[in-house]
């Protein structure tokens, strides 16, 4: 769990968008969160999108 933190605020101070991928449950918004409340947007809208309720090509072209 130490590592996943450490990750979270490395991955914080990137100013590209982030891809979480995994099994349901394992706590991807969770992760997400983390990164926005550590980044210089803290103060700004955290947007999550669960990609699967999209269907057909988007997002993949």
């Amino acid at each position: 769990m130490k590592h996943v933190v450490e990750q979270a605020q490395k991955l914080a101070m990137l100013s590209a968008p982030l891809l979480i991928t995994g099994d349901t449950g394992t706590g991807k918004d969770l992760f997400a969160y983390a990164c926005h409340q550590a980044s210089p947007r803290a103060g700004k809208p955290y947007l999550a999108l669960n990609c699967g309720v999209y269907t057909g090509r988007c997002g993949r072209e």
